[in-house]
């Protein structure tokens, strides 16, 4: 019975220890606060009480200026505290970032974050998270080359505002991120995901940025419930992406698609903008698409039909790439940077499409046998642009009132036929383009109706009618205007 007694009083004595140290160590997890403000606190430096802390302590920072550039080397917690004067603003007054995070398991919360602007060589940002697992909440970027740049995994961005920054937010090389709840405004870009993959997207607010969300070169990324309205162009991506209907572009729904099939007009009921990847015979019609980096992106799309759409104001009006055996007709493309864009695209018919007030209003890149019919092209830059396309077939196109009606650079064996070329500047550029055969065309009242290297062996038929050029035949070195035909990249950099 003593024996069973002294146990007992072991184990009592061994939990209460057991007990004691838990509650220690729990303290310790904690960790203290240390308190921040310009007069009356522990420091006055944000730099100084973070060198003073160690991992798990709580840096409070009250209302103030801090011109300072703040780095955060081990785990804590950053708190900015409004004591009647806004959030306390950490100004990096134009060197270097505001703040950067190495550590892991970083809080970040209630900072306005500012000035981190202004370096050709180095890439700054208003918060700098190069780490895994940190929390960024309910802070201010405003006035940086990135508002909060993103290069770490496993980060929760939720709840910020980033204002007039180049990069309201940016994700590069960046996975598995939480950005949600976040406000872009008046920035060049908005959120702009480089790079990047599976990270979920959610319920974030794009107002009046040039961009406002953007994918590039990124894949796996899950988005929901976000807003744009009144960017330039709201939304923009590529590649495998999650990109549901609750996405609205000006109150209108993305239409994401990936291996779709057989889908009828009445799918795309009231979309603001639409995405075909690997997906066949589909019908997209009698829509107004507008405000966006495409209004129609087909990737490797084919035997679909695109026809009787009106799309403004976006980047590119419809874009095929790697995309063949599809027939685009009767659409208006208006004040678009590009109108109609075929890049590694073959066997397409485009046909009874107007092309208005573009850089380039038909622009075929590494695009071959495909067929340009009774098209109009003009008030652009580039009425019709060939470059490195070949074996085309364009015909009855009306190219008129453009800087170029037809521009063929690197583009051989097309047959450009009984087309009307007319009040252009320069009415048909060949450049360094070769055995391309124009016949039947009527060429007139441009500045120049046909400019061309007698070197390349392009023909010129007898059957061309000339009328009213400032000179009908002007003879060019091809390889001197070469650098003009490197046609514009569809996908933002």
């Amino acid at each position: 019975m003593g024996d069973i007694r002294q146990f007992e009083l072991k184990f009592s004595s061994i939990f209460l220890l057991l007990l004691v140290l838990s509650i220690i160590l729990s303290g310790t997890a904690h960790g203290k606060t240390i308190n921040i403000c310009e007069i009356g606190c522990d420091f006055t430096s944000i730099t100084e009480g973070i060198n003073s802390a160690d991992t798990g302590d709580i840096i409070e920072v009250q209302s103030g200026a801090y011109l300072e550039n703040v780095n955060i080397s081990k785990p804590l917690t950053l708190i900015g505290k409004d004591t009647g004067q806004g959030k306390p603003i950490i100004d990096a007054g134009g060197n270097g970032s505001a703040m950067i995070i190495f550590a892991e398991d970083v809080m970040v919360e209630g900072f306005n974050l500012t000035n981190s602007l202004g370096s050709w060589l180095e890439i700054w940002a208003g918060i700098e998270v190069n780490s895994n697992r940190s929390t960024i909440i309910n802070n201010l970027a405003i006035n940086n080359e990135n508002g909060i740049l993103i290069t770490g995994s496993d980060n929760i961005i939720q709840g910020n505002d980033a204002v007039n920054n180049i990069y309201g937010i940016r994700a590069k090389g960046s996975t598995n991120n939480s950005i949600t709840e976040n406000n872009f405004m008046n920035n060049n870009y908005g959120l702009f995901i480089l790079a990047s993959k599976d990270n979920t997207i959610q319920r974030n607010h794009a107002i009046n940025n040039e961009y406002g969300i953007l994918l590039n070169d990124s894949t796996g990324n899950n988005l929901s419930h976000n807003q744009m309205t009144g960017n330039s162009y709201n939304f923009g991506g590529s590649g495998v992406n999650y990109v549901d209907t609750t996405n609205l572009v000006d109150g209108r729904p993305i239409y994401y698609l990936m291996q779709s099939a057989d889908l009828p007009a009445d799918s795309f009921r009231d979309a603001g903008t639409i995405y075909c990847l690997n997906c066949y015979n589909l019908a997209i019609r009698d829509l107004e698409l507008k405000n966006n980096l495409y209004g129609i992106y087909l990737d490797n799309t084919s035997h679909s039909v695109i026809e009787d759409n009106s799309l403004s104001n976006n980047r590119n009006g419809i874009a095929l790439m790697n995309s063949n055996r599809n027939f685009i007709k009767d659409n208006l493309a208006t004040d678009n940077t590009e109108g109609f864009v075929l890049i590694s695209s073959r066997y397409n018919t485009l046909q009874r499409n107007k092309a208005l007030k573009s850089q380039a209003g038909l622009h075929l890149a590494y695009s071959d046998y495909n067929r340009m019919l009774s098209n109009q092209a003009n008030d652009s830059e580039n009425g019709l642009w060939l470059f490195r396309s070949g074996l085309n077939l364009l015909s009855g196109n009306n190219l008129s009132n453009n800087s170029i009606g037809a521009h063929l650079s690197f583009a051989w064996m097309n047959k450009i036929f009984k087309n009307d070329i007319i009040s252009n500047d320069e009415g048909i550029l060949l450049d360094s383009s070769a055995n391309n055969n124009l016949s039947g065309n009527r060429i007139m009242n441009n500045t120049n109706g046909v400019l061309y290297d007698p070197l390349d062996n392009n023909t010129l038929g007898y059957d061309n009618e000339y009328l009213n050029n400032g000179a009908d035949f002007e003879q060019i070195r091809s390889r001197s205007t070469a650098a003009s035909g490197i046609p514009p990249s569809i996908a933002i950099q």
